[in-house]
Parts: structure tokens; C-alpha cells; sequence
């Protein structure tokens, strides 16, 4: 078994999620802290990026990444569109490449996207959306 007393102080994820200690000095502030351990469900995986929540919504390759992005803004824009006076929620869907803490994620190594074009592993994206953002289009 995994030794979660270290890595709790760094971060909360899972080690945060199991922990056994009894204070949290991760970013959760304790609301999360243990919950597995006392047979909660895994909480919505977050991130932030300038200054935004997100949720992830989707562990895919980069073309579906780019795909679920690009269909968000045109669909918003046939829609809504600038005519209307309205502007697009600015980043309301993101993607990145799984960095190499995120592919030790069980939700991301369940995940298989195939090969790419030379037959190696293809690369895991994650895709974000805004929380607190609906979508209204």
C-alpha cells in the first residue's frame, strides 16, 4: 500500500481523499479530507486555471480534445453569435495533455485512446469545463 501521510500535505487528490491522518493541509481545507476512507464517493476531479474553477468532463486523444473545443465556440456562435450583442464565455471548455501526475489518475489509465499514425501510445488530453458557466445555447 501506497504510503498517503506525505503526499496529503502536497496535494488533494486520492492521498488527500484516503488520508488517515486527522488534518488536511492540502487545498481542499478538510472537506474532502478521509472521505474515501469513511466510504464516500470520489469527489469531481478540479483544476484551476487563471484564476477559474473547472471540472473535468472528458479523458479523450488530442482531435476529440480539439474537436469538443471547437464544436463549443461554433456552436455558441450559430446560436448566439456577436449580431446578438452577446460575447463567448472566454474559456468556457479548456484541454491539456495529461501531465504525468494527472496519467497516475485511475479515471485516466482506465482510459484508452488508441495509437497514433506510427503506432505508439497516443498522448491522454483532459478537457475542462468552467464551473458556474451554463451552457444557454
Amino acid at each position: 500500500m501506497e504510503d498517503t501521510t506525505m503526499l496529503a500535505a502536497l496535494t488533494c487528490g486520492l492521498p488527500c481523499w484516503m488520508a488517515e491522518q486527522d488534518v488536511c493541509r492540502g487545498s481542499c481545507g478538510g472537506r474532502n479530507h478521509g472521505l474515501m476512507r469513511r466510504g464516500g464517493e470520489q469527489p469531481e476531479r478540479t483544476k484551476h486555471h487563471l484564476g477559474r474553477l473547472y471540472t473535468l468532463v472528458a479523458i479523450t486523444d488530442y482531435m476529440e480534445a480539439d474537436k469538443m473545443v471547437s464544436d463549443d465556440y461554433g456552436s455558441w456562435l450559430r446560436n448566439v453569435g456577436y449580431g446578438k450583442g452577446k460575447s463567448y464565455p472566454h474559456e468556457r471548455i479548456i484541454k491539456n495533455m495529461a501531465t504525468p501526475s494527472q496519467l497516475k489518475w485511475s479515471e485516466v489509465r482506465a482510459v484508452d485512446v488508441g495509437l497514433d499514425r506510427w503506432g505508439r501510445p497516443e498522448d491522454k488530453h483532459l478537457v475542462w469545463e468552467k464551473v458556474g458557466v451554463p451552457r444557454t445555447w
